[in-house]
């Protein structure tokens, strides 16, 4: 299975589509976790036995991994550990055996760059790289082997959390060595794929453009200005208003009002000051 990780690194430069981009405050950090289910190609060629060819590989085995990472918009980027516990494998055509007494166990170290590339529902799509630092004890032997992973990921919101797809393929160093299992005619890299599921907690919610908050009023603008704070002369209440007394005493002589031998009166006169005075 070869790999091409030009047709990655393409994906990962490409512009993403408008519905698959994010507004550009969807930042924030995420908590996650999987189970996956790997298979290894073979890495060497036995031939212990004359005649008799066996191919042999590291078993296949559930792999649980635990990651920490960062939002930023359309980007992604996790800090991945990991351990897969398994054994060795050889077989043929006719016959695969499986060494239960040895172990060869995995510990993994990995940085994913996640690149979203579109809209599936209310999910999303993005393709990751993820360069790996894999640690192999081999019955007791450390070996350290570097490589590379594609995964194509689809990601679903499930309340406040996301469910994670994954499917991918690798390519890394061999742990096995001609050592291990006597005559070898071939030794190559080890191929994985891997198909998986996981959980991611976000730390802090996303916060849309239409849900951003609304500054409060500066205290200053609760507050009355100076000048509407004296009442005007508009407001003064009752100070232009006369007694219904002293009004029907004022009115003319045309109306229902008192006649020309009350226009002298006291109150008259009174009634007229206080008019002058409120048309100041």
């Amino acid at each position: 299975m070869r790999l091409h990780p030009s047709l990655l690194l393409s994906l990962l430069a490409a512009s993403p589509p408008i519905a698959a981009q994010t507004p550009a405050d969807d930042t924030g950090w995420h908590l996650g976790g999987g189970v996956e289910a790997v298979r290894f190609g073979h890495v060497a060629v036995s031939e212990a036995a004359p005649g008799v060819a066996a191919e042999v590989r590291p078993s296949g085995r559930p792999a649980v991994h635990l990651s920490v990472g960062r939002n930023y918009g359309a980007w992604n980027l996790d800090l991945e550990a990991g351990w897969a516990g398994g054994h060795i494998e050889a077989g043929n055509d006719a016959l695969s055996i499986q060494d239960r007494t040895s172990d060869v166990s995995r510990y993994r170290l990995a940085v994913g760059v996640a690149r979203r590339l579109a809209s599936a529902g209310n999910g999303t799509i993005a393709v990751a790289l993820a360069p790996t630092l894999d640690l192999w004890a081999v019955d007791g032997d450390n070996r350290v082997r570097a490589g590379a992973e594609g995964r194509l990921v689809l990601r679903v919101p499930i309340g406040a959390v996301e469910l994670e797809n994954r499917i991918g393929v690798g390519l890394s160093g061999n742990p096995i060595e001609a050592t291990d299992i006597g005559e070898v005619s071939e030794l190559r890299g080890l191929r994985t794929v891997l198909v998986g599921v996981g959980l991611r907690f976000r730390t802090r919610a996303r916060r849309m453009p239409d849900q951003a908050a609304t500054r409060l009023p500066h205290p200053s603008q609760n507050r009355l200005s100076d000048e509407s704070v004296v009442p005007q002369r508009v407001h003064l209440a009752g100070a232009c208003s006369l007694p219904p007394q002293l009004e029907q005493k004022s009115a003319s002589a045309s109306g229902r009002g008192p006649q020309e031998a009350q226009a002298g009166a006291a109150g008259g006169a009174v009634a007229a000051a206080r008019r002058r005075a409120c048309t100041r």
